[in-house]
């Protein structure tokens, strides 16, 4: 009797231990995925912050795209030729609607930039006086998180009539 004790003591003491080490290797494997998806989900909000530094347009070339200070935006604006002062600006909320926003981005993608995808997104709406061999005109500009998603230029302040950058050029 007492063989049999001392056995099935032994016998619950190598269930108890691979019980604790496939416990264990659960827990190890739980953590392991919830690694691997913290990552991959950085890694997926890293990617969809990531905006362009240039961009290109025929007939104007490769520019630069920031716009986070005032020198920026009119660093971005002398690319083309402008001498730019900023009137005004005002935050703004991109449209998400493609309805809405189908023939204006037609102007941006045009000049290589494209706004649906900041559709949603809080951005600031830049007004500015732009000089030109003599000639006033106003240009503006769309900035979301330091990054110019969308230009047009006008001949008045409040148009009726807008184009996009090879337009002016």
């Amino acid at each position: 009797m007492f063989f049999v004790s001392v056995k099935s003591k032994l016998f619950c003491k190598r269930n108890k231990e691979k019980s604790k080490n496939k416990k264990t290797r659960a827990v190890r494997c739980v953590v392991c995925m919830c690694a691997a998806l913290l990552l991959l989900g950085g890694w997926m909000a890293y990617a969809s912050l990531r905006m362009p530094s240039y961009s290109y347009c025929e007939g104007v070339g490769k520019y630069l795209l920031q716009a986070e200070s005032a020198k920026d935006r009119e660093a971005f604006f002398s690319q083309f030729g402008y001498k730019a002062r900023e009137l005004r600006s005002c935050e703004v909320i991109v449209p998400s609607c493609k309805e809405v926003l189908n023939e204006y981005n037609q102007i941006q993608k045009s000049h290589g930039m494209n706004l649906l995808p900041y559709g949603d997104q809080k951005a600031t709406y830049y007004v500015y006086s732009l000089q030109k061999d003599g000639q006033e005109l106003f240009g503006f500009l769309t900035v979301c998180r330091g990054r110019a998603v969308a230009v047009h230029i006008s001949d008045c302040e409040y148009p009726s009539m807008i184009r996009g950058l090879r337009e002016q050029m």
